[in-house]
C-alpha cells in the first residue's frame, strides 16, 4: 500500500486546511522526504490526520473517546482525507466531524467516514460509510488494520521498542496482529475438535457391531427355507387347477361378446343401406354437375372471355372517339394562350426600361445617407463615453466621502473598547501557564473517569454477564439431560412404529408384484396401439383415395385449359403473319404522298399508313399466349405428377392397412390365448384392464411409501439421539469453562478498584495545581469554573490584539481618503464639461441625416431599389417562361391528336376479328353442350354446383362405398369368431366355473400370505448379514481414521490451539529477525540479533550477538539506550519488510526520537533510508535534527508566532487559512466543551 496525498483541516495547532501531494516531482524523484519543525509544531498531527482518516483512531490516543484533545481551538469542522494506493487500484478514505449548531462552544458531535474507489474518468465510487465499515473494509482490501499499519507503514513515537521490550506473552499477541497468522489458533483447535469426533465416531461404530452381532445370533434361516418350499409347491398345484378354471371361464365370456359383436355389425350394414338410398337423388345431380364443370372447363369459359374482351375494345373505341372531340377543343384554347403570353412579355420588357433610369438616382441618395449615419452612430458613441466618465467620477468622489466616514467612525468605536476593557491588556502574557495546567488537570480528570468507568465494567461484567452465563451455563447442561430422554424415547417409538408398516409382507414382495402388473399393463398397451394404428391406416387409406380424385381432376381440368389456350396460339399466329404481310409493303407506303393515289391500288387513304403500332402490338398479345401457353403445359406435366404420386400414396397405404390388420390379429389373438377369461377384446376392455392394474400397483406404492416413511422417522430420532449426546458432552464442557471466567472475573474487578484509588489521588492533586495558577486572574472559583474561564480568557486576549491591529489600520484609512476627496472634485468638473461638447455634435449629425432621408422618399418612398429591380427582371423572366410553356402545351395537344387517330384504327382491327371468334366459339360451344344430353348452352350452366357442394358430394359418395366394403369384411369376421367361441364352450356351465375358481383363488391369496411372511424373515436375515459385513468395515475405517488424527493432534492440535500458535510464531519471528538484521548489519554492524534459545514451546525472546567481544550473546536488555533504538528502529524495518501476500508496503513514515543516535549512527541510518528508498518504498521521516534534512525533500512545519497556529511549507504542499468562529456573546461566560489541542 503507498500514501499518495493527505488533506486535512482544524487539526490540533493546525489551524485551517492543509494538502501534502506525496506524488509530487520532487518528492518522487528523492524518493525521501523529512518533515521538520520545532516541538510542539504539528509534525505529528499529519501522522494523526493520515490514521483519522483511515481507521479512527491515532497511535497517540488509543482510546477514541480522547480524539477532542486533536481538534483546532475556536474551528466548527474538522476532517482528514487520505488518498491511498494498493495492487493497482486507487482509493480515497475521509474522517469528518463538527461542533452542533456550527458554534465553537457547540458539543462535539460524532465522526463518520467515507471510503471510496477512485476511478480513471474522475468517477467516485463509494465502497462503504461509517466508522466501523471503513475500518472493516480498509482491512479487507489492503490486509493492513490499525495495528498492523502502525506497526508496518507508520512508526509513530515510542512505538519502536514497544515490540523488542514485550514480554513473550505479549510479542505473541503482537505478532499475530501485525502478521495475521492468527488462524494458526483455529487450525489447531480445529485439529483437536476433529480428532474427538473420530474417537467417537470409532466407539459408535463399535457399539452398533455388538449390537446387531448379538440379534442375529437367535435366527434360523434353515428352518425358514423348508417351511417356504412346502408352501411354493402347495400354491403351485392349485395354480394350475385355477388356470384350467380361468380358460374355460374365458370360453363362456367370449361366446356371449362375439354373439354381441355379430348383432352389432348387422345393425350397422342395415343403417348403411338407409344412407344408400336417400343419396341416389344426389348421385344424379352429381353425375351433371361433373358433366358441365368439364364442359364449362373447355368451352363455356373461353366463348366467355372473348365476349368480355370484345366488349371491352368497344368501350375503348368509344372512349377515343370522345377524346378527338375534346383534344380539337384544347387546340383552339391553346392557341390563344399563346398569343396573349407574348403580348404580356412585350409589356414587361417596357417597364423594366423605364426603371432603370430612376434606379441611379435612387442608389446615389442611399449611399449618402449611409455616410451620414456612421457620423451620428460616431457623435452617439462619444456622448455615451462623456457619460460614463462622468458618473464613474460621481461614483468614485461619494464613495471616498463615505469610506472617510466609515474609517472615523470604526476609529472612535476601537478607541471606546480600548478604554472600557483596559484591565485586559496583561492577559496573554499570563495566559499559556494557565493554559498549560488545563490541560494537565483535565487530561487527569479524563483518566480519573476511564478509570472508574474500567472499575464500573469490571463490576458490571461479573454481575451481569459472567455468573448470569455460569447459570445459563447450569440450565442448559439440565435442559439437554432431558432433552436426550425424549430423544431415547422417539427411537423405541419409531422401531415400533417401521414393524407395524412392514406387517406380514416383505417389501421386495411387493416390487414383484408391481412388477408383473406392469408386465400386463405394457402388454394389453401394445394391443391397443395395434388397434390405434390399424384404425389410423384405414383413415390415411381413405385420405389417399380422396387426394387421388382430386388429381384425376385437376389433370383433365388442366388439359383442357392446355388446349383452349393452344387454339388461340393459333388463331394469334395466323394474325400476325397477316400483319408481317401487310409489313413488308413498308416502301410503298414510305413513297406514297398525301392526297396523291397509290399506284397500286388508287387509293389516297391507304389502310397500312398506321399499321406499325397495330403489328407490334399483335406480336406482344402473341409473346403473352406462348407465355400462358408454356404455363399451361407445366401445369398439366405438374398436376400428372400429383395424380402419379397420389396413386403410389393409394397403393402404399393400402399396403401399410394390410399390415396394421395383420399385426392387430396377431396381438389380440396372444392376449386372448394369454388371457382366456378377459372375454372379447376391444380398445375398452383393454383400457379398463389397464386401470385395475394401474390401481392395483398404487395402492402397493403406497404401503412401501408407508414403510419408507417409517425406516427414515427410525433413522431421523437415531441422528437426534446422536446429535444430543453431543450437546450434552458440550454442555458440560461449557459449565467448566463459565466457572473458570467466573473466577478470572472477580479477580479482574479486584485490580481494577486499586487502580481507582490512584487515579483520584492524582486527580486531587492537579486540581491543586491549576486553581493555584489561576487565582491571580480569576480569585477564589470552583475548578470547574475555573476551566470554562480559561476559554473565555483566551477568547479575550484575541479580541484585544485585534482590536488594536483594526484601530492602527482604521487611523491608516482616514489619512488616504482625506489625500482622495480634492483630485476627485476637479475630475467631476472635467468630464462634465466633455459631455455638454460632444451633446451639441451629435445634434447636427441627426439633422444632416433627416434632410437626406426627406429626400429620398419624396423619389422612391420606402422601397428597396435591388428589390425592385429584382421584381422587374423576374416578371420579365416569367413572361418568357409563360410564352414558352404555352407554345409547348399546344404542340403537345396537336402530337397527342395524331397518336389518337392510330388509336382508333387499331380498335377497329380488333373488333372485327374478335366479333369472327365469338361467332365460332358459340357454334362449337352449342355442338358440345348438345352432344353432353344438355338442351343447349343455358341448360348446362344452371347443371353447374359449387366446388364445396362437389367436394362435399363427391367424400360422401366414396366413404358410402368403403363403408360397405368393409362392413362386409367386418361381418364375416364376427361370425367367424362367433362359431368358433361356441365350439370352445360347448358343454360349459358359467356360474358352475366362477364359483370353483373363487374358492381355489383364496386357497392360493392364503398361500402367498404365507410364502410373503417366510420371505420377508430371509430377507431380514440377509440384510443383517450384510448389515454387519458394512459395519464392521465402518468400525475399521473409523480405527484407522483414529489412528491418523491422533498422530495430528499430538503434533499440532489443542483444546485452545496454543500447540501450533507458538510453532508458528516462532517460525515468523525468526523471518522478523532476519530481515532485522540486514537492516541491523547497516546501521550497527557490531551487532546481530537471534532468537532466545528455550525448552519452552512459546519461547520468544530475543538475543542480541555482541561480535566485538567474540561474539558473546547476551539480552537485549543490557544494551545502552541509542543501541536500544537502532536494534528497535531495525526490528520496525524487519516487520514493515516481513514478507506477506497480503500486504505490500510502499510508504513509511518514521516518527522516532533519533535526538539519542550519536552523528555516526546518524549517517548509517542514512544510508540505510537510501537503500530503503532504492527499493521503491517512499520514506517519510519526522525529525527536528538539521542533518537529516540533507536526506531528501524537505517539509517545514513552523509555528506563526505566539497564535498557537502552525503553517506547513514545502514541495506538494498547500494551506489556506481558516479564521477562528466567534461565539455569541450571550455564551462569553458558558463552559466550553474540550480544550484545544496542541
Amino acid at each position: 500500500m503507498r500514501i499518495d496525498k493527505v488533506t486535512f483541516e482544524n487539526l490540533a495547532s493546525m489551524a485551517g486546511k492543509f494538502s501534502i501531494d506525496f506524488n509530487n516531482p520532487k518528492i518522487v524523484d528523492r524518493g525521501i522526504f523529512v518533515l521538520s519543525g520545532p516541538t510542539g509544531s504539528g509534525k505529528s498531527t499529519i501522522l494523526d490526520a493520515i490514521c483519522l482518516a483511515m481507521y479512527n483512531q491515532t497511535p497517540r490516543l488509543e482510546k477514541r473517546n480522547q480524539l477532542h484533545g486533536l481538534i483546532s481551538y475556536g474551528q466548527v469542522s474538522y476532517f482528514a482525507e487520505v488518498d491511498f494506493s494498493d495492487k493497482g487500484r486507487k482509493f480515497r478514505a475521509r474522517w469528518e466531524n463538527n461542533r452542533a449548531h456550527n458554534r465553537p462552544d457547540g458539543n462535539l458531535q460524532n465522526a463518520n467516514q467515507f471510503l471510496w474507489e477512485l476511478k480513471d474518468d474522475d468517477e467516485k465510487v463509494e465502497l462503504a460509510s461509517g466508522v466501523s465499515n471503513v475500518h472493516a473494509k480498509i482491512t479487507e482490501l489492503t490486509g493492513f488494520d490499525f495495528e498492523r499499519f502502525t506497526r508496518a507503514m507508520m512508526l509513530a513515537q515510542g512505538k519502536c521498542a514497544e515490540f523488542l521490550l514485550a514480554k513473550d506473552d505479549e510479542k505473541s499477541g503482537l505478532l499475530e496482529q501485525i502478521t495475521g497468522t492468527e488462524e494458526y489458533s483455529e487450525i489447531g483447535k480445529c485439529v483437536y475438535e476433529l480428532y474427538n469426533d473420530k474417537v467417537n465416531a470409532h466407539a459408535e461404530a463399535q457399539k452398533e457391531v455388538d449390537k446387531l452381532s448379538e440379534k442375529l445370533g437367535v435366527q434360523d434361516p434353515e428352518a425358514i427355507r423348508a417351511a417356504k418350499s412346502e408352501a411354493m409347491e402347495k400354491a403351485r398345484e392349485l395354480g394350475v387347477k385355477n388356470a384350467a378354471l380361468e380358460k374355460q371361464l374365458g370360453h363362456c365370456n367370449k361366446l356371449e361378446e362375439t354373439l354381441k359383436e355379430k348383432e352389432k355389425v348387422e345393425s350397422q350394414i342395415q343403417a348403411h343401406k338407409d344412407q344408400q338410398s336417400e343419396f341416389e337423388s344426389d348421385r344424379k345431380l352429381l353425375d351433371d354437375a361433373e358433366k358441365a364443370e368439364a364442359l364449362k372447363l373447355k368451352h363455356l369459359d373461353g366463348l366467355d372471355g372473348k365476349q368480355k374482351e370484345l366488349g371491352t375494345q368497344r368501350g375503348d373505341a368509344s372512349s377515343c372517339e370522345q377524346l378527338k372531340v375534346d383534344l380539337a377543343n384544347k387546340i383552339k384554347l391553346a392557341e390563344n394562350a399563346c398569343a396573349k403570353a407574348r403580348s404580356q412579355l412585350e409589356e414587361a420588357e417596357r417597364e423594366q426600361a423605364a426603371l432603370g433610369e430612376l434606379l441611379k438616382a435612387v442608389r446615389t441618395l442611399d449611399t449618402r445617407i449611409v455616410e451620414a449615419q456612421k457620423v451620428e452612430n460616431e457623435a452617439k458613441a462619444n456622448v455615451d463615453t462623456a457619460q460614463n466618465a462622468v458618473d464613474t467620477a460621481k461614483q468614485n468622489h461619494a464613495n471616498c466621502l463615505k469610506q472617510l466616514e466609515l474609517a472615523r467612525q470604526e476609529s472612535q468605536t476601537i478607541q471606546r473598547w480600548l478604554e472600557e476593557n483596559k484591565k485586559y491588556s496583561t492577559l496573554p502574557e499570563g495566559l499559556s501557564t494557565i493554559e498549560k495546567s488545563a490541560r494537565d488537570w483535565a487530561g487527569s480528570k479524563e483518566a480519573l473517569k476511564d478509570a472508574k468507568k474500567e472499575a464500573d465494567q469490571a463490576a458490571e461484567k461479573l454481575e451481569k454477564v459472567v455468573r448470569p452465563a455460569l447459570k445459563t451455563a447450569k440450565d442448559k447442561r439440565d435442559a439437554v439431560l432431558a432433552e436426550y430422554g425424549k430423544a431415547k424415547l422417539s427411537v423405541e417409538s419409531s422401531v415400533k412404529a417401521l414393524a407395524e408398516a412392514l406387517g406380514d409382507r416383505s417389501v421386495e414382495g411387493r416390487r414383484n408384484s408391481i412388477n408383473g402388473l406392469t408386465v400386463e399393463i405394457n402388454s394389453s398397451g401394445a394391443c391397443i396401439k395395434a388397434l390405434d394404428d390399424q384404425a389410423s391406416a384405414v383413415a390415411s387409406k381413405i385420405q389417399a383415395s380422396e387426394q387421388l380424385t382430386a388429381a384425376e381432376s385437376l389433370v383433365e381440368s388442366c388439359k383442357v385449359k392446355y388446349d383452349s389456350i393452344h387454339a388461340e396460339v393459333e388463331k394469334q399466329e395466323e394474325v400476325v403473319k397477316v400483319g408481317d404481310a401487310i409489313e413488308s409493303l413498308r416502301k410503298y407506303r414510305e413513297e406514297l404522298k398525301p392526297g396523291s393515289p397509290c399506284p397500286l391500288c388508287g387509293s389516297c387513304e391507304h389502310p397500312g399508313i398506321s399499321h406499325d403500332q397495330v403489328l407490334s402490338e399483335d406480336r406482344k398479345v402473341l409473346k403473352e399466349l406462348k407465355h400462358k401457353q408454356e404455363v399451361a403445359l407445366k401445369a398439366f406435366n405438374e398436376a400428372t405428377a400429383k395424380n402419379n404420386q397420389a396413386q403410389g400414396k393409394v397403393d402404399a397405404e393400402s399396403a401399410a392397412l394390410k399390415r396394421a390388420s395383420e399385426n392387430a390379429e396377431r396381438l389380440l389373438s396372444e392376449f386372448g390365448q394369454a388371457h382366456q377369461d378377459f372375454g372379447v377384446v376391444t380398445k375398452e376392455s383393454l383400457e379398463k384392464y389397464q386401470q385395475v392394474c394401474q390401481e392395483k400397483i398404487d395402492s402397493l406404492n403406497k404401503e412401501i411409501k408407508a414403510i419408507d416413511l417409517a425406516d427414515a422417522s427410525l433413522r431421523s430420532a437415531n441422528k437426534a439421539l446422536e446429535r444430543v449426546s453431543k450437546q450434552l458432552e458440550a454442555a458440560k464442557d461449557a459449565l467448566a469453562k463459565a466457572d473458570a471466567n467466573c473466577q478470572v472475573a472477580e479477580e479482574q474487578a479486584k485490580s481494577a478498584t486499586v487502580a481507582l484509588s490512584k487515579k483520584q489521588s492524582e486527580n486531587a492533586m492537579r486540581v491543586d495545581e491549576f486553581l493555584e495558577v489561576a487565582k491571580p486572574y480569576l480569585g477564589e472559583v470552583d475548578v470547574e469554573v475555573a476551566f470554562a474561564s480559561v476559554a473565555s480568557l483566551k477568547s479575550v486576549s484575541g479580541e484585544w490584539k485585534s482590536k488594536v491591529e483594526k484601530g492602527k489600520l482604521a487611523n491608516q484609512s482616514i489619512a488616504t481618503y482625506e489625500g482622495r476627496v480634492g483630485p476627485l472634485s476637479e475630475a467631476l468638473q472635467d468630464a462634465t464639461a466633455n459631455r455638454d461638447k460632444t451633446l451639441e455634435a451629435h445634434g447636427s449629425a441627426v439633422q444632416a441625416k433627416g434632410r437626406l432621408a426627406s429626400e429620398r422618399k419624396e423619389l422612391f418612398e420606402d422601397k428597396v431599389p435591388d428589390v425592385e429591380e429584382a421584381n422587374a427582371v423576374k416578371k420579365v423572366k416569367h413572361a418568357k417562361a409563360a410564352q414558352d410553356e404555352a407554345l409547348k402545351e399546344h404542340n403537345n395537344l396537336v402530337k397527342d391528336s395524331a397518336a389518337l387517330d392510330a388509336r382508333i384504327d387499331v380498335l377497329a382491327n380488333r373488333i372485327r376479328l374478335l366479333e369472327i371468334d365469338v361467332e365460332e366459339l358459340s357454334k362449337l360451344a352449342e355442338a358440345a353442350v348438345v352432344s353432353a344430353g344438355f338442351e343447349g348452352i343455358e341448360a348446362c350452366r344452371n347443371a353447374l354446383k359449387s366446388q364445396d357442394w362437389l367436394g362435399e358430394k363427391r367424400k360422401l359418395k366414396k366413404s358410402l362405398d368403403e363403408q360397405g366394403v368393409g362392413l362386409a369384411a367386418k361381418l364375416e369376421s364376427a361370425k367367424a369368431q362367433f362359431e368358433g367361441a361356441r365350439q370352445l364352450a360347448e358343454g360349459l356351465v358359467k356360474e358352475d366355473i366362477e364359483t370353483e375358481l373363487n374358492r381355489a383363488k383364496a386357497d392360493i391369496d392364503a398361500l402367498n400370505k404365507e410364502i410373503g411372511k417366510l420371505d420377508e424373515q430371509l430377507a431380514s436375515f440377509g440384510e443383517g448379514e450384510r448389515e454387519l459385513e458394512k459395519l464392521k468395515a465402518a468400525c475399521e475405517e473409523a480405527r484407522i481414521q483414529k489412528e491418523k488424527w491422533d498422530e495430528l493432534n499430538k503434533a499440532i492440535g489443542g483444546a485452545n490451539g496454543q500447540n501450533f500458535r507458538d510453532l508458528i510464531q516462532m517460525f515468523t519471528l525468526d523471518n522478523v529477525i532476519e530481515c532485522a538484521n540486514i537492516r541491523l548489519a547497516e546501521l550497527m554492524p557490531r551487532y546481530e540479533l537471534v532468537r532466545a534459545e528455550s525448552d519452552s514451546k512459546d519461547n520468544l525472546g530475543i538475543n542480541v550477538i555482541d561480535t566485538y567481544m567474540d561474539g558473546n550473546e547476551r539480552p537485549t536488555t543490557c544494551i545502552s539506550g541509542g543501541e536500544t533504538f537502532v536494534v528497535s528502529l531495525a526490528l520496525a524495518l524487519g516487520l514493515s519488510r516481513l514478507d506477506n501476500s497480503n500486504m505490500h508496503v510502499e510508504s513509511l513514515f518514521l516518527d522516532e526520537g533519533f535526538g539519542s543516535l550519536d552523528s555516526t549512527t546518524l549517517d548509517m541510518a542514512s544510508e540505510t533510508f537510501e537503500r530503503l528508498r532504492s527499493d521503491g518504498c517512499l520514506i517519510g521521516v519526522i525529525s527536528h535534527i538539521e542533518s537529516l534534512q540533507e536526506l531528501g525533500e524537505v517539509l517545514k512545519v513552523s509555528k506563526i508566532g505566539n497564535t498557537g497556529r502552525s503553517k506547513l511549507e514545502g514541495p506538494g504542499c498547500t494551506y489556506e487559512y481558516s479564521k477562528p468562529a466567534k461565539p455569541k456573546k450571550a455564551s462569553r461566560r458558558k463552559k466550553v466543551a474540550e480544550p484545544s489541542g496542541g
